[in-house]
């Protein structure tokens, strides 16, 4: 299969209350656009991204980086807020990227 999107999760450090802080970024391959956002939520709801836009997991290519707190916050800083079910993630990427739906070939 062809890899259509490139999928980044990032994730700071647990803090001392035990707290996780998520960001990510997709890249269509295709096209080379970029959609980023802060998610409240964790890794799974960013996974689940590429049900909600209709692809298969060997069609997107997945990452994760964990971040120290402090550069994981200098990085989210400008980002928007995406959402945190899969369903609003996705339109939030469709959003970015200016498409009405990616079609699985």
């Amino acid at each position: 299969m062809k890899i259509r999107a490139v999928l980044t999760s990032y994730n700071s450090k647990r803090d001392r209350f035990g707290n996780c802080y998520w960001a990510f970024c997709w890249t269509s391959t295709a096209t080379g656009r970029k959609a980023a956002g802060q998610v409240s939520g964790g890794e799974s709801n960013i996974r689940d991204i590429i049900r909600a836009m209709g692809l298969e997991s060997a069609q997107v290519a997945y990452n994760n980086v964990e971040m120290g707190i402090r550069d994981f916050d200098r990085f989210a800083k400008g980002l928007p807020y995406a959402g945190c079910t899969a369903d609003e993630l996705a339109l939030f990427v469709r959003a970015e990227l200016k498409l009405a739906k990616i079609a699985a070939k």
